[in-house]
């Protein structure tokens, strides 16, 4: 027996983390949510470099969801190219295929034999504007055998025969006796709630607070101990594992743990030499925190110019971390544009990057009622690059 089939999943998510991880997660997280089990890769696998497990786990899925982005095929004649790879075995493994294809996106006019039944299959136009439309219908088209709509009950009640009135006085009191347990349990589920969202306020603190003195310590001897707000961390999640705490702690542990590519949380301008996509490890948890915060009432994720609206919610979300969070996801994007010697890639990194430091100054203003941040690559400096280097691609 392959042992992976004990952890057994409904959906295998196949997609190109550059292009269309943010609509993968979105994807993932809706499926989840009705209760349609989604294995998502969220490392980065780079030419020729195969897990073999992965391919397993496509074996034992019975839907295969690949998110195609514009291009996503380009490279559709390479046999070490990992998306090609695992298309091929999903369709050699049977699994049930289904195509959602973002804006843009337009199957090539051969494909390889290997992958050519994938156009085949019914697929689903992915929309933004119509995202509630979308993902009903990759729901329709994905068999989940651990997902079944509910069924609606048709009850027929029995005639009830007339209480007699020595009969009423005792259900009345029944009736008195249920309302005050009803009562009783609504304030002992208030109670916890509030227990409970003290204590997540006390982990938080705590980690605030020995997360910043590990950055001073960091700053003064270039050393820091970061082994208890990785823990912290890891209670914050274990608890809820949407908490915007925990999220956005643990991409900046992440940025912290390669000195070669950040300093403190900022891209080194020039330090990209790998492979594109190099970044996405690291702007996987940034990229989640966003997607939960786009779900949230605005009153949850609304706040001040500072981030104590943050720390005041147990929940962890607020309009200056939310800015913050776009800002450094801007100079992500700006420095994979800058390494890129590929016009499409450098015009689709600078479209994005512009787009995250345009919502980071349109959520924040500092005390000078400058818009977005100055740290690395200042907001207002990036947009201006940006727009600036688009027009040059674009010629």
């Amino acid at each position: 027996m392959n042992p992976i089939t004990e952890d057994s999943y409904d959906v295998f998510l196949s997609y190109r983390r550059r292009t269309a991880g943010a609509e993968a997660r979105l994807i993932r997280s809706d499926l989840s949510q009705h209760g349609i089990r989604v294995f998502m890769d969220v490392t980065d696998l780079g030419k020729g470099h195969f897990d073999d497990s992965l391919l397993d786990r496509i074996s034992v899925t019975p839907n295969f969801v690949v998110v195609l982005a514009p291009h996503a095929l380009d490279s559709r004649r390479d046999k070490t190219d990992w998306l090609r790879v695992e298309i091929a075995h999903a369709i050699a493994s049977k699994c049930n295929i289904v195509p959602v294809m973002l804006p843009g996106f337009k199957f090539p006019e051969e494909l390889p034999a290997d992958i050519a039944d994938v156009e085949r299959y019914q697929g689903v136009e992915y929309s933004h504007t119509f995202f509630d439309a979308t993902i009903g219908r990759i729901r329709e088209l994905v068999r989940s055998p651990s997902f079944k709509e509910p069924t609606p009950q048709i009850q027929v009640r029995p005639a009830i025969p007339r209480p007699s009135t020595g009969s009423r006085k005792i259900w009345f009191g029944i009736g008195m006796a249920l309302i005050l347990m009803a009562a009783a349990v609504v304030g002992y589920r208030y109670e916890a709630g509030k227990a409970e969202q003290t204590k997540m306020l006390n982990i938080v603190h705590d980690l605030r607070q020995q997360y910043h003195q590990s950055m001073n310590t960091l700053a003064q001897s270039g050393h820091g101990d970061f082994t208890q707000s990785e823990k912290d961390v890891k209670e914050i999640l274990s608890l809820d594992p949407a908490n915007g705490h925990g999220i956005y702690y643990s991409g900046e542990l992440k940025r912290l743990g390669n000195r070669s590519l950040f300093k403190g949380d900022c891209l080194i301008p020039g330090a990209l030499k790998g492979e594109a996509g190099e970044l996405e490890f690291y702007d996987d948890d940034f990229n989640h925190y966003l997607d939960v915060e786009r779900g949230l009432p605005a009153e949850e994720r609304g706040g001040g110019v500072t981030s104590e609206a943050c720390y005041a919610r147990s929940s962890g979300y607020c309009s200056e971390r939310t800015a913050w969070i776009n800002h450094l996801l801007a100079n992500d994007m700006y420095g994979e544009a800058m390494r890129s010697t590929d016009t499409v890639v450098q015009h689709e990194e600078l479209q994005r990057a512009l787009g995250y430091a345009n919502k980071a100054a349109e959520l924040y203003q500092d005390e000078q009622h400058n818009a977005g941040f100055a740290n690395c690559i200042s907001t207002t400096s990036l947009i201006r690059q940006a727009q600036e280097k688009l027009k040059s691609v674009q010629k």
